[in-house]
């Protein structure tokens, strides 16, 4: 009887854990949702000589340091990281990126907390979706996003996550709108199809995208909101050696 117990306990644990990763697996984003452009190869030289990625990315003792091979040594109290590949070479380096390989958010503000800095800031809004919206909120979201960012840069072997463009949701994700499980767990899948024109948005390089969404009232009637939301662009920060130099 106790083995049988055993049996179907861990049984149920696996398909709980099943279950659990087919809801909250991560959905990817095709590059043919990206709309086509041409890269600004001065701008990129420009950022290449500010950013300074030749001093950790550039292979050791070689006179190019235009060829990013990788291989330099950073050390730290957990080991020595090694510099990654970013030449353009499709195999060992970053040749396959897109648009779509850089980090961006999709946001959603906690209205009590936000709503206090409203207050405090006297900053009028009549909806989560009006405050959502407000030039001032976005403007201090990305002053967090910003010290998000310098924090990743402070670590180079994270400074790749930086938050590229966000944009702030016009509602907040709710389990009864199917968007969250009980427990909180954001439905990835589920994201990516309903605001897939913001998502796609993010990577196109579009300043704002409209998007309709269906919600459900409190008292059980469903309804539909319709926002113009606005994408915010943020400027990354370089990379901080180990001595606290740009890289």
């Amino acid at each position: 009887m106790g083995r049988r117990l055993i049996a179907v306990a861990v049984l149920a644990a696996v398909l709980g854990l099943s279950a659990f990763w087919v809801i909250t697996a991560p959905a990817a984003v095709p590059d043919s949702t990206l709309a086509p452009h041409t890269p600004d190869l001065a701008n990129g030289k420009v950022m290449f000589l500010v950013g300074g990625c030749s001093s950790c990315h550039a292979t050791p003792g070689q006179d190019d340091k235009t060829k990013l091979g990788g291989g330099f040594g950073l050390k730290s109290p957990f080991g020595i990281f090694y510099a990654p590949n970013i030449s353009p070479d499709p195999n060992d380096g970053i040749g396959r990126w897109s648009e779509a390989d850089f980090v961006t958010a999709m946001l959603n503000i906690d209205l009590t907390a936000v709503g206090s800095w409203a207050e405090r800031n006297n900053v009028a809004y009549a909806s989560y979706q009006e405050l959502a919206g407000h030039p001032l909120v976005y403007a201090m979201i990305a002053e967090h996003v910003a010290e998000v960012n310098r924090s990743l840069a402070a670590e180079s072997i994270m400074a790749g996550a930086q938050i590229k463009r966000f944009l702030i949701l016009h509602k907040e994700l709710d389990p009864d709108d199917g968007e969250l499980t009980r427990t909180q767990k954001v439905r990835r899948g589920f994201i990516a199809e309903r605001y897939e024109p913001l998502i796609r948005a993010l990577y196109d390089g579009s300043t704002e995208a409209d998007i309709s969404t269906q919600v459900t009232f409190e008292d059980g009637r469903k309804g539909v909101i319709s926002a113009r939301v606005k994408i915010r662009d943020m400027v990354l920060e370089p990379v901080q050696t180990a001595l606290g130099k740009a890289a």
